[in-house]
């Protein structure tokens, strides 16, 4: 009895996990990443408006224009992520609003099924580009030398972190089948 028990226990414990603690790890993750998209902006915003005043003082900087490169990726997938998992992001609905409503949870696992296997696969695929990156130390060639590794870095980072809220939503939208008993 005690053995069934404790096999109970894990299955509510796992649950739990995937409903309630899973979901608050990847907001706070998604948070984190809105946080950073927001600061690399500002930061792209001083660094131009100070390139331009050191022009005009005609006291040129460089590596203005690499710097932005580097921080663009980050930028990019930190704040789809951030969007995605706040439901603010740009979507189309035109077809699943006139689909049924019993169509519309099953249209959601396809949806984001096929929205995570995109993510992986492009984590798949970026990785080996990131580690060869890593593994010569690229960097960018200007005065002062920049790590293109950190830029590379972005794609397998924001797609894993796509890729898990894809996840999350699909597990979500499969309870959500049974808890209405196949509807």
């Amino acid at each position: 009895m005690d053995k069934i028990d404790h096999t109970l226990e894990n299955k509510a414990e796992g649950r739990r996990w995937l409903t309630d603690v899973g979901p608050v790890m990847l907001g706070q993750a998604s948070k984190s990443l809105g946080s950073v998209s927001g600061i690399l902006c500002f930061g792209i915003v001083l660094l131009v408006s100070l390139d331009v005043l050191l022009r005009a003082l005609r006291v040129p900087m460089s590596g203005i224009l690499e710097i932005s490169r580097l921080t663009l990726g980050w930028i990019c997938f930190s704040s789809l992520v951030y969007t995605f998992t706040r439901r603010q992001h740009v979507s189309v609905t035109v077809f699943v609003e006139r689909m049924p409503k019993k169509w519309r949870t099953p249209l959601e696992i396809v949806a984001c099924f096929l929205g995570a296997l995109l993510m992986f696969s492009v984590f798949w695929k970026s990785v080996p580009f990131f580690l060869q990156s890593w593994s010569v130390r690229e960097v960018f060639n200007v005065d002062v030398p920049l790590p293109y590794w950190l830029a590379k870095l972005s794609v397998p980072v924001g797609t894993f972190v796509f890729g898990m809220v894809y996840l999350a939503d699909l597990v979500r939208a499969i309870i959500r089948i049974f808890r209405k008993g196949g509807k």
